[in-house]
């Protein structure tokens, strides 16, 4: 048996409906796992804490226990220690006492926001009442008594999530947003940005980031972005969310909290709808049919009150938000042609379509005008200014460098299929990947790179990613399976670093072709070559 991890829960989560704490455990049989439940179940019902849960998955069994807020910290060691083969004892109690004082008026503040649906935040120092504009935060050594809090007004709060697409949607939403007037707090992979300032650099898309936009007294309309670690490691840190997006769910980031199948990621990222405020509205792309079919068939008996809203590509005026002959229609109104969004390329991108439908389905939904929503999609251009890292164009050497951060097969595969678009006179791509990912994980990108049918591959090496893998051997991985997929030898360049991949790369650009470079760790220096070479 090996533990994975343990972690604290901190909101709704795919394991538990309130606070507590869940253990991943691989290696193990059943018996084993429920031998060590059973541990659990006699430690909680010393404390009163309630019957664990025992779940399985694709590398073990999972136990989840409900614990209170004051006590998550104890309920992790309660947990490490059932793993054990320590006896039940009174030292055994003193040590998971010890570990967390007893806090019971923060638990009495706690239980009544949730049972009368006040909004609030909490972390380990404070207890914040309200969102935004409206936010009230109590260090935990002066919180208010319960009964004289007043409900306070609400924001608008929409949380988004998906495999790919995330921050692009994100920033859509928050252009059309700042056009209809409100101040917007973002989280995002890019990090977090509040009334267009970023704040705090870094991929910030759990817990610690809605809360730096839910705190912040400017904001009076959030915008979530919310990753699987971020959902796995300690759940939503809200309830009342107003409406989330999935933007899709493919093959990606398997090997953490027994995720190693395409239906696990995606109960995984479907559990975000816990987070939703009754009759909240969930927004789905009707294309993605098996996010939908998993909802009904898991989710939506536990939540029969959130309303599922489609947008689509295709004709068909049975959803809010179509496409037809290139025009997008709300409610079968026509709000702009593709070509006015400038992140579709187009049209050539589809993906950035099918981003912009969300961030129109969601604006929408939140009352904001045709007028607000067409000008915030105007305004965002492909270039490092305003879409940093996604589908940024370049021009060098009378060719087309596209840099963009895809990361994974389903990413790779939407690029490979607009630069086919594009008809180029020749095509190339820089690519490489994080040795954490896995030897299947990287054969799927490598697949979907060779379907380029490039003129030459460069393959860099990330180093500050590596793992037990070191990053030689993860392009070699790379390297073999793109010979696997019919890709000549000699095409295939393996480079030390990316900006070494790219000085080859530029080297042999000229008119007519087009570069796909995937940038993931030396960004800002890429974009300054590309800017001195179109000089």
């Amino acid at each position: 048996m090996r533990v994975r991890t343990v972690h604290r829960i901190t909101g709704p989560h795919l394991l538990l409906d309130g606070m507590g704490a869940a253990i991943w455990l691989e290696e193990i049989r059943f018996e084993s796992a429920f031998n060590i439940k059973k541990r659990v179940s006699k430690a909680c019902a010393h404390f009163n804490w309630g019957e664990p849960s025992l779940l399985e998955n694709d590398t073990g069994y999972s136990i989840a226990i409900e614990a209170p807020i004051d006590q998550l910290y104890a309920a992790c060691v309660l947990l490490e220690w059932a793993c054990e083969d320590e006896e039940w004892s009174s030292q055994v109690v003193e040590r998971i006492q010890r570990e967390e004082k007893e806090h019971l008026r923060l638990r009495s503040l706690y239980v009544f926001c949730l049972e009368r649906n006040i909004s609030y935040t909490v972390d380990e120092d404070y207890f914040c009442i309200g969102y935004g504009l409206y936010a009230q935060s109590y260090p935990w050594t002066a919180l208010p008594v319960p009964e004289k809090i007043k409900a306070p007004q609400s924001i608008p709060v929409v949380a988004i999530t998906g495999t790919n697409g995330k921050t692009t949607t994100t920033r859509m939403l928050s252009s059309i947003s700042k056009e209809a007037g409100y101040c917007v707090g973002a989280t995002s992979s890019d990090g977090v940005v509040i009334d267009g300032e970023t704040i705090v650099s870094g991929d910030w898309t759990g817990a610690g980031a809605a809360r730096k936009v839910l705190r912040n007294s400017k904001v009076d309309f959030a915008i979530l972005e919310t990753a699987r670690g971020g959902l796995m490691r300690r759940g939503m840190v809200i309830r009342d969310v107003d409406v989330v997006g999935i933007t899709n769910v493919s093959r990606d980031h398997f090997g953490s909290w027994g995720i190693e199948s395409l239906i696990s990621l995606q109960r995984a990222k479907l559990s975000i709808v816990f987070s939703l405020r009754k009759y909240g509205v969930l927004v789905l792309n009707k294309e993605h049919t098996d996010i939908y079919d998993l909802f009904l068939k898991e989710f939506s008996t536990k939540r029969p009150d959130i309303r599922v809203v489609m947008y689509t590509t295709k004709r068909t005026i049975s959803e809010i938000v179509y496409c037809n002959n290139d025009i997008i229609y709300v409610n079968s109104e026509p709000l702009c042609s593709i070509n006015e969004i400038p992140l579709t390329l187009d049209g050539h991108a589809k993906y950035n379509l099918e981003n912009a439908l969300m961030a129109i389905t969601i604006a929408h939904l939140q009352g904001i005008s045709a007028t607000h929503i067409r000008e915030g999609l105007s305004l965002l251009l492909p270039d490092p200014k305003h879409s940093q890292g996604r589908s940024n164009i370049f021009f060098y050497n009378g060719g087309t460098v596209i840099v963009d951060f895809a990361h994974n097969e389903g990413g790779i595969t939407a690029m490979v299929d607009l630069v086919k678009s594009l008809r180029p006179k020749r095509s190339f791509m820089v690519l490489g990947q994080a040795a954490d990912r896995s030897t299947s994980l990287l054969k799927g990108m490598a697949y979907a790179a060779a379907n380029l049918s490039g003129q030459h591959y460069w393959i860099k090496q990330i180093e500050k990613h590596t793992s037990e893998r070191s990053a030689k051997e993860t392009a070699l991985i790379l390297q073999e399976a793109m010979k696997e997929a019919f890709v000549e030898p000699e095409k295939i360049s393996i480079c030390e670093s990316e900006l070494v991949a790219a000085e080859e790369a530029l080297q042999q650009i000229s008119e007519g072709d087009v570069l796909l470079f995937f940038s993931h760790t030396h960004y800002e220096e890429v974009v300054q070559l590309l800017t001195r070479g179109s000089e």
